[in-house]
């Protein structure tokens, strides 16, 4: 199963460049050399197949921003913290995703939100070939208060994403341009798409952060219904990296 010169140049013009690597690797194989043709094929076109989608995740990743692109929840630290490991598992087989519901890690500063968020969104989405993108609010803030910016592009830019992370959200105030952002956002996800956020605060604090007015109250009531909300403990993350004894927040 010698691959000519000529077939290696068509299958290079395919993009298919790992089909060559895996035939060669099968040609230093000897269980490989008494196989019958499309027993042998059967093994390429899974192995080309395995090779695109790790290619396609690797893609994802780096197009989803993460802070932490390669938190996994094999790392996240369960000691002495108060996180329902149970809950954590249930939330990793995606069916959040499904039912388009958002969830929340809340949480004081230090507490390991963020890296909970990513590992998350790598578990649940990424690593099934779904699209995932993270911002922090005050940077999404900023960009909106930026009138060069087109919001039509802006908001497809971020309700694209089967889920979307929103580190810090409500940590400082937001103004009126921004919150009718986001309600054109969430009114884009809601019931399209999953949306994960990391704030400080409950979810019952969040009409007083938002200024107690209808144009919060409207934000809230595309988000909050069927949200899960996972308590990510008071042990301060970063002192417990400090010690040495954890590497979640790398």
């Amino acid at each position: 199963m010698l691959i000519c010169e000529s077939t290696r140049r068509q299958i290079r013009e395919m993009k298919l460049n790992d089909m060559i690597d895996i035939v060669e690797r099968q040609e230093s194989m000897t269980e490989f050399m008494s196989m019958p043709f499309i027993e042998r094929l059967d093994f390429v076109i899974q192995a080309l197949y395995e090779s695109k989608q790790q290619e396609k995740i690797v893609r994802l990743r780096h197009r989803a921003r993460l802070k932490f692109p390669n938190a996994n929840i094999n790392a996240i630290y369960y000691q002495d913290r108060g996180l329902d490991r149970n809950q954590i598992l249930n939330l990793t087989s995606g069916a959040f995703l499904g039912e388009h519901n958002c969830v929340l890690f809340k949480g004081p500063t230090g507490s390991g939100k963020t890296f909970l968020a990513c590992a998350m969104a790598n578990a649940a989405a990424i690593s099934r070939g779904i699209r995932a993108l993270y911002v922090r609010l005050p940077d999404l803030a900023q960009i909106i208060s930026n009138r060069s910016v087109e919001r039509k592009k802006l908001l497809r830019k971020y309700s694209v994403p089967s889920v979307l992370i929103i580190d810090e959200w409500l940590t400082n105030e937001i103004n009126k341009d921004a919150m009718e952002f986001m309600l054109d956002l969430m009114d884009l996800r809601n019931e399209s798409s999953s949306t994960i956020f990391c704030s400080l605060y409950p979810s019952s604090e969040w009409p007083a952060r938002l200024g107690n007015c209808v144009l919060g109250e409207s934000i809230l009531d595309r988000i909050v219904h069927g949200m899960e909300t996972v308590f990510c403990g008071n042990l301060n993350m970063r002192e417990v990296q400090k010690r040495g004894s954890l590497r979640e927040l790398h």
